[in-house]
């Protein structure tokens, strides 16, 4: 489910976050852009197979606490 659509974001964890964009590969990996301008290394497959999903951004996570 994206961000956007979220009728709770709290409810999927208030640090889920859109993907906007891959910035670089490297091997079995992507580096991703999220909606709050961090960014996340995650693994190809997972990429793929959560593309068009709210992603959990660890580093707005660990800001906030």
């Amino acid at each position: 489910m994206k961000e956007s659509q979220m009728k709770q974001p709290n409810s999927l964890g208030h640090y889920h976050r859109d993907i906007v964009k891959v910035l670089k590969s490297k091997g079995y990996y992507h580096k991703v852009l999220l909606t709050c301008n961090h960014t996340k290394w995650m693994s190809k497959q997972k990429y793929n197979k959560y593309k068009d999903h709210a992603t959990l951004c660890v580093t707005c996570s660990q800001i906030e606490e």
